[in-house]
């Protein structure tokens, strides 16, 4: 009897985990690709002429006043770093990126005083 009610309770706390660690949505909303961290959702948005960050607190647009950005790409053992400017809702790079498959990035932001680093392989 003590058996099945340990397994009942164990059953019942897992059930109320699974239901309070619900996922939020995270498909890209502007092309580009998503990761989370930190409970933040960061997609880096990357094309020959332009890169963006977009940040999402669960599919909210973050607030990035006074927030900066750099990202660091990566292509066949060279590197070049790139400061994004402010562009109201995202961070935005414009100019000649160059070809993009092969390319990784490491991505950092900074807003106030949380920093979130996060990497993506373009194939």
């Amino acid at each position: 009897m003590k058996l099945i009610k340990l397994l009942m309770g164990l059953f019942l706390c897992v059930s109320f985990a699974a239901f309070a660690a619900k996922n939020h949505d995270v498909t890209p909303m502007q092309g580009g690709k998503v990761t989370t961290t930190k409970d933040i959702d960061i997609e880096f948005v990357l094309k020959k002429d332009d890169m963006r960050v977009y940040l999402r607190d669960h599919g909210k647009s973050l607030d990035i006043k006074g927030g900066a950005a750099k990202v660091t790409l990566l292509k066949g053992g060279a590197s070049k770093e790139y400061e994004l400017k402010n562009a109201s809702d995202y961070f935005q790079y414009s100019g000649d990126l160059g070809e993009i498959a092969g390319t990784k990035a490491i991505v950092v932001v900074r807003i106030k005083e949380k920093v979130f680093s996060v990497r993506y392989a373009f194939d």
